[in-house]
């Protein structure tokens, strides 16, 4: 089982959340931050951005080729299976990559092949910040499976800009 420490975890995601929100400002100029309000929190909803909607940030500082799509926590839905943002964004600050992926497609994806998904990449994780720990489930599946099952947009961080390096075709997650 793998063990991650929460505290860490939500240092990162505010790292990333941090350069998601320039970025996305500096290319499309209408932004609301929800990193404030618990109830779009429980929704699962980080920020609004004209013309994409809702979106949830995901920043993962791995540099293998796969999402983490957490779909339980504590024996109940969480993640993918309770989120209403529009779209999830998938940030790789090692990589420079931005993976905007529409939550709808995924979440039908996930529930359409979840069964063989755990079996082949389900991991269960252990997080805890300081004595408290809580159990979560999810999958580590290849970002090629997500991009040939589900309409991609992927962008790059390059020099503080987004640039555009594979728009809503399947099967284009490389550069």
């Amino acid at each position: 089982m793998l063990s991650y420490g929460m505290n860490e975890q939500l240092r990162v995601g505010r790292e990333g959340m941090e350069r998601v929100k320039l970025l996305l400002l500096k290319e499309f100029g209408n932004l609301v931050d929800y990193q404030d309000d618990r109830k779009k929190q429980q929704q699962g909803i980080d920020l609004r951005v004209q013309p994409w909607g809702t979106i949830e940030v995901k920043t993962d500082t791995h540099t293998t080729p796969n999402f983490f799509i957490e779909y339980e926590c504590g024996g109940v839905p969480s993640g993918i299976m309770t989120s209403q943002a529009d779209w999830w964004v998938y940030y790789f600050p090692n990589l420079k990559l931005l993976y905007f992926i529409p939550k709808k497609n995924l979440l039908e994806y996930i529930q359409k092949n979840l069964k063989w998904l755990t079996k082949k990449y389900g991991v269960p994780i252990l997080s805890h910040a300081g004595k408290r720990q809580w159990k979560a489930r999810g999958i580590v599946i290849p970002r090629d499976f997500v991009c040939a099952a589900t309409p991609v947009i992927i962008y790059e961080d390059f020099r503080d800009r987004l640039w555009l390096i594979a728009g809503r075709r399947k099967n284009k997650c490389q550069k």
